[in-house]
């Protein structure tokens, strides 16, 4: 998914790609904004999700 960012300073607009996950067991989300969509930025993503929810007391 492709969402427009606005810099509130200077109001130039970006494109931001959204990577969403969701657990469903347990009906936890993740979502995280990068401004590319490539392999390394996905991997970096899911990394980021991972540890946060795995190695985090989530209430």
């Amino acid at each position: 998914m492709t969402l427009e960012v606005i810099d509130g300073t200077s109001g130039e607009v970006g494109q931001a790609q959204l990577i969403v996950a969701a657990f469903g067991a347990s009906n936890l989300g993740y979502a995280e904004a990068t401004w590319v969509q490539t392999a390394v930025f996905l991997r970096n993503g899911q990394v980021t999700l991972l540890a946060e929810r795995l190695f985090t007391n989530v209430a």
